[in-house]
């Protein structure tokens, strides 16, 4: 029996036994999400996983469904930063993104599940050949391994408790391409990491993904805020520049750092932005704590902005009018 049948049938024994309550069988549906996605990279990875490994395994987890302070969902953190210096963080030709809040809670709706599945993930390949086929614009996510992709994207679904994304302590977790599907409005791509622990196919896998997936609006490149930029990511952003795909440098873990740390990456950031010189990159850098939630409206808010999803939303009001 493959490991895929064995974790499909324990979940059902389990609940008919047991009669779980839906927690645990949100559990069991988690570990069957894991198995898969196990399976759907062993092939590539060279792995032979089995079922008593992955449940066994401390380091593999799904996490608990994050609480978000109201007080800072609706934030931008940048604006914190500002209240700090005496100078504009941001020249007034850079026209950083300002949200109003009314339609920060507008774009929670669009990250809200209304009915089972109507957020799910819809594919999970290496290959850019077998990504899904739609009209959707699709919002990718890069980062080095274990800067917290997977976590942050769980942190934009916190309204969403059907979706299960699996994140792990583990650099390099993430083998393939996730694709999350956000209603008829977008797709979130969640990529391998690159640095420590990659895959061996990454350059075939995202980078072929990032020159030639037409649907491909957007790629936030996710950093460290304690650590800033790296080589790596510098490498990345060059090959972006070189694909003249718009991105955006997202800074995670903001709640690790003190301000002055967050102004100092900040600097770092539009440091790199004024080398490069470039209208791909988004003049804003995006600060965002996936296990606070502070600036994830915000976040949510401007992804349906470059998504189109605000139009879409008017366009629906004024068919049912």
């Amino acid at each position: 029996m493959s490991l895929l049948s064995t974790a499909c049938n324990l979940t059902r024994r389990t609940a008919a036994r047991h009669g779980l309550s839906p927690k645990e069988k949100h559990r069991l549906s988690d570990i069957f999400t894991l198995v898969r996605e196990f399976q759907t990279s062993a092939p590539a990875c060279g792995q032979k996983p089995t079922f008593k490994t992955i449940l066994n395994d401390p380091l593999v987890h799904i996490p608990p469904r994050i609480s978000v302070s109201q007080a800072d969902l609706f934030c931008d953190p940048t604006e914190k930063l500002q209240k700090l210096l005496q100078t504009p963080l941001f020249d007034e030709n850079e026209r950083p993104y300002r949200p109003l809040v009314d339609e920060m809670k507008l774009a929670q709706t669009v990250f809200t599940s209304e009915r089972p599945r109507d957020i799910r993930r819809v594919e999970s390949t290496i290959r850019i050949e077998k990504a899904p086929i739609y009209n959707l614009p699709e919002v990718a996510f890069l980062g080095r391994s274990n800067v917290g992709k997977s976590s942050m994207i769980s942190c934009l679904f916190h309204k969403a408790p059907f979706v299960k994304v699996p994140v792990s302590s583990t650099p390099g977790f993430t083998k393939t391409l996730k694709f999350y599907q956000v209603k008829d409005y977008f797709t979130l791509v969640d990529m391998p990491g690159y640095g420590f622990n990659q895959p061996h196919y990454f350059r075939d896998c995202v980078e072929n993904f990032l020159r030639h997936r037409q649907n491909l609006r957007l790629a936030f490149v996710m950093v460290d805020a304690a650590e800033g930029l790296v080589k790596r990511d510098l490498s990345i952003l060059e090959y972006l520049e070189e694909c003249q795909l718009p991105y955006c440098i997202m800074l995670n873990k903001i709640d690790l750092v003190k301000d002055s740390q967050r102004l100092e990456v900040v600097g770092q950031v539009r440091t790199i932005r004024d080398k490069f010189g470039s209208p791909n990159c988004y003049p804003q850098p995006f600060l965002i704590s996936a296990k606070t939630g502070e600036g994830v409206a915000y976040i949510q808010a401007f992804i349906a902005h470059i998504t189109g999803s605000f139009d879409l939303i008017e366009s629906k009001k004024k068919t049912k009018g």
